[in-house]
């Protein structure tokens, strides 16, 4: 079994501090770190991080994609890249005591759909491999080239792992995927179901799996996650601990159950390595991925 992560909207992820945020004002903020990012990396990192073999297609922008690829090389990340003219999109993360996140989004290269296959010729991926679909699409990909790219692979046996803001529940059940990450915003606007309770969100879950999507899993935040699949359904609670960053949590989690998935765990086991592989990655500050041993201590308690 290959797995295959696309990156194909990638970031450079910059993260501040400013003591007192007030907006529609002139602040002063400091520098905490300048990452590169995006969700497929942050799902390579994860991966990286537990062991995983794993290919990250990645596309660069020329303007500013050497950068990127060095920081990634340093890190051990495996990626095969496509440069196009253009840059990399920035992310600003604004971290305050006495505010919640704010995050402002830069705009990137432009694409188009010779993108995706040029994407499926170096993956190459054969039945039972798993391809993850993450983060926005780049401008100039529409989200009908991204069904017809991943309901092609679907219907060929790959299974897809889906986590993107650009796809609508009508796109998701076209493309049927193996595997989706919704969290309670996204499982409102895919089922319009306002999940408030365990029973809410079976319900929500129940409503995508006859829909053809064979593990749903509901992230709930602190309070976990559920999944929903042939083999019944779930829930796993985490443990407490001290939350330094959130961002790119779920994309960790989605590695988790991958992980969990490759090494032959149930589906039970496979919904504690995406929270253990969550929660740890809580506990690093930034993007950062989490680490080995935080993944095992939080696994271990659950």
């Amino acid at each position: 079994m290959n797995i295959f992560v696309l990156t194909l909207n990638p970031a450079i992820d910059l993260h501040c501090e400013c003591s007192r945020f007030k907006p529609f004002a002139e602040n002063l903020a400091s520098v905490l770190s300048a990452e590169a990012g995006g969700k497929g990396v942050n799902i390579s990192r994860a991966l990286l991080a537990g062991g995983i073999s794993h290919k990250n297609i990645l596309v660069l922008g020329e303007e500013n994609g050497q950068s990127f690829a060095d920081s990634l090389s340093r890190d051990g990340v495996p990626f095969t890249p496509i440069t196009l003219p253009g840059r990399i999109r920035e992310n600003i993360t604004l971290h305050s005591a006495s505010q919640p996140e704010t995050r402002i989004s830069f705009c990137g290269f432009r694409a188009d759909a010779s993108l995706l296959e040029k994407v499926r010729e170096l993956a190459d991926p054969r039945p039972g491999d798993i391809v993850t679909f993450s983060g926005r699409l780049p401008e100039g990909i529409s989200p009908t080239d991204a069904v017809s790219f991943l309901r092609a692979m679907s219907l060929a046996g790959v299974l897809i792992a889906a986590d993107s803001k650009s796809l609508s529940p009508e796109d998701l059940f076209g493309i049927r995927p193996w595997f989706i990450k919704p969290n309670e915003e996204e499982i409102l606007a895919l089922t319009g179901i306002e999940v408030k309770t365990e029973r809410d969100a079976k319900k929500a879950a129940q409503s995508l799996y006859e829909k053809g999507i064979k593990n749903v899993m509901i992230s709930l935040g602190a309070e976990g996650a559920c999944l929903l699949c042939r083999d019944g359904w779930f829930s796993v609670r985490p443990p407490k601990i001290e939350v330094k960053s959130t961002i790119g949590a779920g994309d960790s989690a989605v590695a988790g159950f991958i992980a969990g998935f490759v090494r032959g765990c149930g589906a039970e086991d496979c919904l504690k390595s995406a929270v253990a592989y969550g929660s740890a990655a809580c506990m690093e500050p930034g993007t950062r991925p989490p680490k080995a041993e935080n993944i095992q201590k939080v696994l271990a308690s659950l």
